[in-house]
């Protein structure tokens, strides 16, 4: 909740807003359903997050302009998550599911954060994005999770073709295997860590006639010998988070 400043008429005093900058009366009261408080986006509370830092191991001035990546060893704390797409806390870490993240930065100049989801999607068009959320729904007449859609989603579209699907038993001995690694590694003293890469293109070489696909799909990957990766960061999990009810 944050305080909005007035408006140009003279009387526009100022006034509280919610997330979604919708006014609020007062601050001191919560949003709520007849007595019972709204929590919004709820299902975030679900998923794996952890404390810890990042930092930076190069000088990255060349092609970045955020001020925390311009000089080599500074060092933050961040806050990540770890989910699913549409899975919530009653499916088991092993589902089928698109996988993502969710980093935020505590910079000198503010907050700074990333999102990211599976490196390769399912799609290309944008039109479709509608189509992958509904496929990975529960049935509208039965609300069962229904493998179907998804199977007739990646047969019908020819990009889907490079995901993989595995099997594997992992849910029936133990459904929360990865939160369990996440805590038991940090309660241990123990370190969670990744190093950060980035891949560099000069707009020279983008052009999709001479790389035989499009650089900016979101169902391709640049090739890794034609450009490198190149390490500028240190990102750091080392420090478990307060579990809401």
């Amino acid at each position: 909740m944050w305080l909005q400043q007035g408006g140009k008429q003279a009387d526009d005093a100022p006034y509280f807003i919610i997330n979604k900058e919708a006014p609020f009366p007062n601050p001191a009261h919560s949003k709520s359903t007849e007595w019972l408080p709204l929590v919004s986006d709820a299902f975030l509370l679900q998923k794996k997050q952890a404390f810890g830092y990042f930092k930076t191991t190069k000088d990255m001035s060349s092609v970045c302009k955020e001020h925390f990546l311009r000089r080599s060893g500074v060092k933050m704390p961040v806050f990540m998550r770890f989910f699913t797409a549409t899975f919530g806390r009653e499916f088991p870490d092993s589902g089928r599911n698109s996988r993502g993240m969710a980093i935020k930065f505590y910079t000198g100049e503010g907050n700074y954060d990333i999102v990211g989801l599976q490196p390769v999607f399912c799609c290309w068009g944008l039109i479709q994005g509608l189509d992958v959320i509904r496929s990975q729904s529960w049935n509208s007449q039965n609300f069962l999770l229904d493998y179907n859609p998804v199977f007739d989603l990646l047969a019908n579209t020819l990009e889907g073709s490079s995901l993989e699907m595995k099997l594997s038993c992992m849910s029936d001995v133990d459904p929360d295997y990865l939160e369990c690694d996440l805590w038991s590694t940090i309660e241990k003293g123990e370190q969670i860590s990744w190093a950060a890469h980035v891949q560099k293109m000069n707009p020279e070489e983008a052009d999709p006639a001479k790389l035989w696909f499009t650089p900016f799909g979101v169902t391709k990957v640049w090739p890794r010998k034609r450009f490198p990766m190149h390490e500028f960061g240190k990102l750091v999990l080392n420090k478990k988070s307060r579990k809401l009810p």
